[in-house]
């Protein structure tokens, strides 16, 4: 749970607002460690959705994942982001 919220204010705080370039590298790391308990892969989906265009590729690669949750967190992430491109119009 602790982990969830760093992740979320981590999004959220100054930095990720004003340069979210460097929350996303940080994000992305975090995706890439397996899914042990260590790191809620749908949290870091939703807190990367926040942070704008920047990114996009990060979360495009999750929306094929074999994990449906994780697939449902990956679309509502790039709808918040682009919701004309997340609907293919």
């Amino acid at each position: 749970m602790i982990r969830n919220f760093a992740i979320t204010t981590l999004a959220n705080n100054g930095i990720g607002q004003q340069d979210p370039a460097k929350v996303v590298s940080i994000l992305i790391d975090c995706l890439g460690v397996n899914n042990n308990g260590v790191y809620n892969h749908g949290e870091v989906l939703r807190a990367l959705g926040s942070l704008g265009p920047a990114a996009k590729p990060a979360i495009s690669a999750y929306l094929n994942d074999s994990d449906p949750e994780i697939r449902k967190a990956a679309q509502a992430a790039i709808t918040a982001i682009d919701p004309a491109a997340a609907h293919g119009q």
